[in-house]
């Protein structure tokens, strides 16, 4: 994946086109997603927060992989469910350690719930 993506960045830079190159997924399933640097999912999330008045601190990110980045590295809450990829984890640990992430034990929904009861939501 790792020519294709400095190749996708060579022609993307040749057009001066801004966009994070993000690859993701594991084994032969292996992703690259092209994210417009003024778009993505921390932009759409926080888009609808502020179209329903949402505070930030109710609204939570919860991810599993690498393209989730983006969007859990915003101000909001965030969950990590624990079954996410290894090079997610390996994101979340190189962060500073605090309330705003947390990394839970359960997998999928079932750590997205977990998540939120640790931080108060739920």
């Amino acid at each position: 994946m790792g020519d294709a993506k400095r190749i996708l960045q060579s022609h993307l830079a040749e057009r001066d086109l801004e966009v994070h190159l993000i690859v993701s997924g594991t084994g032969g399933w292996r992703y690259l997603d092209c994210v417009p640097v003024n778009g993505g999912k921390l932009e759409a999330l926080e888009y609808v927060r502020k179209f329903f008045n949402i505070p930030i601190q109710r609204c939570v990110a919860a991810g599993d992989s690498c393209n989730d980045i983006l969007m859990l590295g915003g101000k909001n809450p965030a969950i990590v469910v624990g079954n996410a990829q290894e090079e997610l984890c390996q994101w979340l640990l190189s962060q500073p350690q605090t309330d705003r992430v947390v990394f839970t034990d359960a997998h999928q929904a079932r750590g997205i719930m977990e998540g939120l009861s640790r931080l108060g939501l739920y």
